[in-house]
Order: structure tokens, then C-alpha cells, then sequence
């Protein structure tokens, strides 16, 4: 099954669509676009899925906190 960040093309009754998936739940399928909107589509309406590409994760660093002495903790 396709991951979050995968680039897949999905084909309906309707359409053939491609895009990168989005965090969805169990019966929706959420679609990023390649013009930048997102699409939900429900899972039972999708004939096909093809694997295109693998997602990137990114790694995102926080920065590290420093506290300032003499200052009261919120």
C-alpha cells in the first residue's frame, strides 16, 4: 500500500489524477495536486492506484531553547 508522501496516480470512473498522499483516515484517499490543491476522494470510488515515486522525509531539526536567567517560568 502507498505511504504518506508517496507520488501515485490514481484512476476513477471519472479521472485519472496524480498527486503526492496526504495524511488521510479509512475511507478517504487525500491527494496533494501537482497544481497545489488538495483532493479527497473516497476509497471505494478508486479503481486503481499506481505507484509513481517515493515520498522524501524530511528531517526537521527545532532549535534549542535557552532561558535567560532572572526571567519568571510561565
Amino acid at each position: 500500500m502507498v505511504q504518506e508522501g508517496d507520488y501515485i496516480q490514481i484512476k476513477t470512473d471519472k479521472d485519472i489524477l496524480r498527486g503526492r498522499v496526504m495524511p488521510s483516515d479509512k475511507d478517504k484517499l487525500i491527494l496533494k495536486l501537482d497544481s497545489g490543491y488538495n483532493l479527497g476522494l473516497d476509497k471505494k470510488k478508486v479503481k486503481t492506484i499506481k505507484f509513481l515515486s517515493k515520498g522524501k522525509v524530511k528531517e526537521v531539526k527545532l532549535p534549542k531553547v535557552q532561558h535567560k536567567k532572572g526571567l519568571k517560568k510561565v
